[in-house]
């Protein structure tokens, strides 16, 4: 009876897969026009949202100081308010993979959840971005 036990129950355990980490390069759902990575390096732990089909209608959120083409990037740190982030480099990778919707990745304290049309991320603060084609909004 004990063999009996143990080898169900290491049949349900290996059946049963893993858990595994949250992925830190995702892409929304349901364009695959929006990438978000997760980055902790010199410039500290934060995430980069980036827009692939960048469109002249979102180039009003370009930093004022910006000397530099304005390329549909946000960033979000663990504190602070999210912000445009003035480059004209696009991180967007379509090898990124895709999370489902109402489903969310955590790194670093922030929180990246897909919605209908793109992502919505926040930190502890209350700071945020949420990213869709139509629209961008951070605070």
């Amino acid at each position: 009876m004990k063999t009996l036990f143990a080898a169900a129950l290491i049949a349900a355990l290996t059946a049963s897969p893993a858990l595994a980490a949250d992925p830190t390069e995702i892409r929304d759902p349901y364009e695959g026009k929006i990438s978000c990575r997760f980055l902790d390096d010199a410039e500290g732990p934060r995430v980069r949202c980036d827009l692939t089909d960048y469109r002249s209608s979102i180039q009003h959120r370009k930093p004022a100081e910006c000397a530099a083409t304005f390329a549909g990037a946000f960033v979000l740190r663990p504190t602070g308010k999210g912000e445009a982030l003035c480059t004209d480099d696009i991180s967007y990778d379509a090898s990124f993979p895709t999370i489902e919707k109402n489903s969310s990745v955590t790194h670093f304290g922030i929180t990246c959840t897909a919605e209908f049309s793109g992502f919505h991320c926040t930190n502890p603060e209350g700071g945020k971005i949420r990213m869709s084609m139509a629209k961008q909004h951070f605070q």
